[in-house]
């Protein structure tokens, strides 16, 4: 019976274009596309969730994605009440204000917010 669940699951989703428990992206040709944290010297690149074309796929997944912050620049400064973030710094330094706080990052940092 268990074998058959994975199979059954598949079925059901005949009328998607994707099966939602395999997504995949390359990053090269994930869109760039304008949020809330986007600024002239910070942008974004949707992988999954909000600005990818399939948004709605991923439900437990509101928004994931690359960005990529100019030297000298920031992203605009926003919060989100009742959601969790998670960030890793993949290359350079910077600093993550969080309420009154600034926080001196670096690559390979990782902040769960």
């Amino acid at each position: 019976m268990l074998s058959l669940l994975p199979a059954a699951a598949v079925w059901a989703a005949d009328d998607r274009p994707v099966v939602p428990t395999w997504l995949y992206r390359h990053l090269a040709h994930a869109p760039e596309v304008k949020t809330d944290i986007s600024t002239p010297t910070c942008r974004y690149k949707a992988v999954f969730g909000e600005g990818d074309s399939w948004a709605s796929l991923p439900r437990s997944l509101w928004r994931y994605g690359e960005v990529t912050v100019a030297p000298g620049g920031a992203c605009a400064e926003v919060n989100y009440p009742r959601i969790e973030e998670i960030y890793v710094v993949l290359e350079g330094s910077g600093a993550v204000r969080y309420g009154a706080e600034t926080h001196p990052v670096k690559r390979y940092d990782f902040m769960y917010l």
